[in-house]
């Protein structure tokens, strides 16, 4: 897949308020699917303020840029999150460590 990896960054004031990035493979197990947005980060210090959603709306921008037509990503915890912001859940897998992941993908 063309320009994959590639990771936006949000600073402010030489700060690092948060990251994200786009990978092609984010999970030796999970490998069916791809490319995955992955490794959403905000500092703890940032949160409540949008950063999140910035990062994941530029990112998906960028998606569409290079014709990318469908994204996946997982996460543990924040299923309800990504589901708002329009991801559906494609399945719930159980990976080798035991935890239980849900796995989501959208259009960008």
């Amino acid at each position: 897949m063309p320009h994959l990896p590639t990771t936006l960054v949000a600073i402010a004031a030489g700060e690092l308020l948060g990251s994200i990035s786009l990978v092609v493979d984010d999970h030796a197990e999970l490998t069916r699917y791809s490319p995955w947005l992955a490794s959403l980060f905000v500092a703890p210090a940032a949160r409540g303020r949008g950063i999140g959603t910035a990062l994941l709306e530029r990112m998906l921008a960028e998606a569409r840029a290079l014709g990318i037509a469908r994204l996946y990503l997982f996460t543990e915890h924040q299923e309800d999150w990504y589901a708002a912001l329009g991801w559906i859940l494609v399945e719930h897998a159980r990976l080798a460590d035991g935890h239980v992941v849900s796995i989501l993908s959208r259009q960008p």
